[in-house]
């Protein structure tokens, strides 16, 4: 099967994910061509509970979304405001 090289920057609260895997802020993976980006959060160890939204090109994708070679996902939390 082949596979692509994905980058992910992980912003605010979910960098401390990043840190505790040693994988840091910004990393890559290299995933099965089809890994969604569900599972790659998974693999990551990125709880997707605690996931907003990913982003490619400032654009919203669903977790279901296969990445390509070459993209860069940003995983944002949720945001909360108040009044």
């Amino acid at each position: 099967m082949a596979s692509v090289n994905v980058q992910f920057r992980l912003v605010s609260i979910l960098k401390q994910y990043g840190r505790e895997k040693g994988l840091g802020d910004a990393f890559s993976l290299q995933l099965d061509e089809g890994t969604t980006l569900a599972q790659a959060m998974e693999r990551a160890g990125v709880p997707l509970r605690r996931v907003g939204r990913f982003l490619k090109s400032g654009r919203a994708l669903m977790p279901e979304y296969a990445p390509a070679d070459g993209d860069v996902i940003d995983v944002v939390p949720p945001t909360i405001s108040g009044g």
